[in-house]
């Protein structure tokens, strides 16, 4: 996580540290988790984070189009 909050400290556009960091938190939780589970509301703060950011980036979507997805 710090690796990639120093990597977006320098780099404030970087798509990929971005959702990297997003990532982070999507195998901490269970799909037959609760809903306010640590995990679940952690991968969704950080989803709505890079949401926000995203919106008011100029980033090209290309950018994250083969790297780090979170499904096979």
């Amino acid at each position: 996580m710090a690796s990639f909050d120093r990597a977006i400290e320098l780099d404030p556009d970087n798509a990929k540290a971005r959702w990297a960091r997003v990532m982070l938190w999507a195998p901490a939780f269970s799909s037959t988790g609760t809903d306010d589970s640590p995990g679940r509301s952690g991968f969704g703060g950080e989803l709505a984070g890079f949401e926000d950011w995203w919106v008011k980036s100029e980033t090209d979507a290309r950018a994250l189009r083969r790297d780090l997805q979170p499904f096979s």
